[in-house]
């Protein structure tokens, strides 16, 4: 779905409630809430999370549609 700063986010479809997205990549694998962005699973660290949180800012409406899409 998109890359940042070397790590992949993903929305897969049919996946589990809630409403989320998952972070991989550079030793990171972990989930966040598509609503706040908090984190469900998995570990990062402050400046990873404070970055993810600034493109969910951008990529809130995107991600959204694709969970409603992919989930259908």
């Amino acid at each position: 779905m998109a890359r940042i700063n070397g790590l992949s986010i993903y929305v897969y479809p049919k996946d589990h409630p809630p409403p989320h997205f998952h972070l991989r990549g550079g030793g990171i694998d972990a989930s966040f809430t598509i609503h706040d962005c908090a984190l469900l699973k998995g570990t990062v660290s402050p400046r990873h999370h404070s970055l993810i949180k600034w493109w969910h800012k951008s990529a809130h409406d995107l991600l959204h549609s694709t969970w409603t899409s992919l989930s259908g």
